[in-house]
């Protein structure tokens, strides 16, 4: 539980500062979500940008997936072994996607 509530509170962290396109970090455990939206004012779903998203971090050698009826939720199941050295290595990836948009 500690890795999982060290990811959770990391996330939120990045979603505070990127409002615009996130409106909502959920989950328990190392089972987490990132509700990606086009617009902080309408919260719209953003399929594109979470497709973006995916891609970019599969590049850098993260698995991700999307899900949820828009298909703009961001699904993160890392193994069980995962680390706080890897939730570091995820976030600071999230955040070089999000400083480029």
């Amino acid at each position: 539980m500690l890795v999982g509530n060290y990811f959770l509170k990391e996330l939120k962290k990045i979603q505070l500062k990127y409002k615009k396109y996130i409106s909502e970090v959920r989950g328990r455990g190392l089972f987490l979500g990132i509700d990606i939206i086009q617009n902080s004012n309408v919260s719209k779903p953003n399929k594109k940008l979470a497709k973006l998203l995916i891609n970019y971090m599969r590049n850098q050698g993260i698995l991700l997936s999307t899900d949820g009826p828009y298909d703009n939720v961001i699904k993160i199941k890392p193994p069980l072994v995962f680390t706080k050295l890897n939730v570091d290595q995820v976030c600071k990836n999230l955040e070089t996607f999000f400083k480029k948009l």
